[in-house]
């Protein structure tokens, strides 16, 4: 997502809070780091998730071969503690704002789990 115009045209998601401009702060910082690593913002976001631990395990999806290869070469982007703790900084500096999915939705999000019996 670099721009509420690329995917707001004829898809759900562009009614969605979360694709609001001011969320495109964080795309931008991730793309800058991105860019000296030469690798994707969805690269980046992969691999800053492997390097959290290994009780974190990011789970891409995707509906293109291309798409699917570009997410399993995130394995290779090494980062360093530096550009880690960078990135951390970069999430906790800017607010998110926006629902996940449109109002719409929102009712599905959530169920009401029944309470188990003694």
């Amino acid at each position: 997502m670099t721009s509420k115009r690329v995917i707001s045209e004829g898809t759900l998601r562009g009614t969605a809070g979360r694709t609001s401009p001011k969320n495109l702060k964080l795309v931008q910082a991730l793309q800058e780091v991105a860019t000296k690593k030469d690798c994707t913002a969805g690269q980046l976001s992969l691999a800053w998730l492997l390097a959290q631990g290994p009780d974190i395990i990011p789970i891409p999806g995707t509906k293109k071969i291309k798409y699917l290869e570009e997410n399993v070469s995130a394995i290779n982007v090494q980062l360093t503690d530096n550009e880690v703790k960078h990135i951390r900084a970069e999430i906790e500096r800017v607010e998110v704002t926006g629902d996940r999915y449109p109002p719409a939705f929102q009712s599905y999000s959530f169920g009401d789990t029944p309470e188990l019996s003694p």
